[in-house]
């Protein structure tokens, strides 16, 4: 890993104009720019549930009976839906750069993003099923439907309700190593699959821990194994890095 006395200072310098000059572009946007950043954003959302939808086709290739192609088809379209949702969500932020006397007009310009975005993902989604159902009549294969039963691991987390009391990355610093719980090191480090600092940032006390566990999942792409968020939250919320609302 670099550490600061092996990075050229040239490569700092640069690296801090380009994000000086990223930042000071947004924060001066306005109305002129709500188009431009409108068509960006609407750009960079139809690859990221393009990509999405391609991930999926690729997982079906591997799977060659009813209850695999099942889940698929499911885990497919959550996925496929979760997708155009933030990029929708990333649509309607950019109303945040014009005044508050624009703000209507930026409202109905960006709405037909929206609107075009929306209906890309139904495209996708309805594509994305009927290639599962190709498959399907051509190896002659009855898709069984995936049906997710609650446990009583399932009913416990929906009554657990965590809210993060610091803001920033989560640090276990001045809590005994032999104390922690479903982790060995800090979880400083964001990853989709670190499942101690990832469920971290959604903790914002109005999702509770299955919700939390099924985001996790949409954006990891694999289920969340060998981790159990209750233990972990329940150990977080003794030492007070958290609150249970």
């Amino acid at each position: 890993m670099d550490t600061i006395d092996k990075v050229d200072p040239r490569t700092l310098r640069e690296l801090s104009i380009l994000n000086a000059a990223y930042l000071y572009f947004l924060a001066d946007a306005g109305s002129e720019e709500l188009t431009s950043i409108a068509q960006w954003t609407f750009d960079r959302g139809i690859r990221i549930v393009t990509d999405k939808s391609g991930e999926m086709k690729t997982r079906l290739k591997s799977e060659n009976d009813g209850a695999g192609i099942g889940k698929i088809l499911t885990d497919g379209s959550l996925v496929i839906e979760y997708y155009t949702s933030l990029q929708k969500q990333a649509l309607t932020s950019i109303e945040r750069i014009v005044s508050k006397d624009n703000k209507s007009g930026a409202r109905k310009h960006l709405s037909n993003y929206i609107k075009k975005m929306d209906e890309f993902g139904n495209l996708m989604a309805k594509h994305f099923c009927d290639t599962v159902e190709e498959k399907a009549k051509e190896k002659s294969i009855e898709i069984i439907p995936c049906i997710k039963k609650e446990g009583t691991w399932e009913s416990k987390a929906k009554k657990i309700i965590p809210k993060r009391k610091e803001i920033g990355t989560l640090m276990l610093d001045g809590i005994p190593v032999e104390e922690w719980k479903e982790v060995k090191e800090n979880p400083r480090w964001w990853e989709p699959a670190n499942w101690a600092s990832a469920s971290y940032w959604w903790c914002d006390g109005k999702r509770n821990l299955k919700e939390i566990k099924e985001l996790l999942e949409l954006e990891a792409g694999v289920p969340v194994e060998n981790f159990d968020l209750i233990v972990y939250y329940t150990f977080l919320e003794k030492y007070g890095l958290v609150e249970f609302v």
